[in-house]
């Protein structure tokens, strides 16, 4: 929309700075809309990302494992896809949520680190769910 320098000339002081401080507040609530946007498209991002990741790691660690002469049945004696005994994706998102939570990222990346644990936690019981659903008995 062309603004017209002459109608504004025209109008009194109190018109214009009415009309200033309201496209000034329109701009701020704008760009604040855009910021909580943006974090949760970063959210988002973190905890996919995350979850691609984790999935990516263990598909090849679970690949090599097969490919030197493992078996299926084998990986969980073996430990692979596991650190101490807990699903590796168990343990990072637990660590990675715990993390910050407790603030251990400081102030720019506690919350990032937080949506990594979400992804991580999310991948696991996503694959857990996946697992029982595989052993779960018809009640039919």
């Amino acid at each position: 929309m062309a603004v017209d320098q002459k109608a504004l000339m025209s109008q009194d002081k109190g018109t214009l700075v009415k009309t200033l401080v309201s496209v000034a507040n329109r701009a701020k609530k704008y760009k604040e809309e855009a910021k909580v946007k943006a974090q949760e498209t970063m959210q988002v991002g973190f905890a996919a990302g995350t979850a691609f990741g984790l999935g990516f790691y263990l598909g090849r660690e679970e690949r090599d494992y097969l490919a030197g002469g493992g078996t299926v049945e084998g990986m969980e004696d073996d430990g692979v896809g596991t650190i101490m005994g807990i699903d590796t994706d168990l343990a990072a998102g637990i660590a990675l949520t715990a993390g910050g939570m407790f603030g251990v990222g400081g102030k720019k990346m506690s919350e990032p680190l937080r949506y990594m644990g979400i992804g991580a936690l999310s991948m696991w019981a996503g694959e857990y769910g996946r697992s029982k659903g595989m052993e779960a008995k018809d009640e039919t």
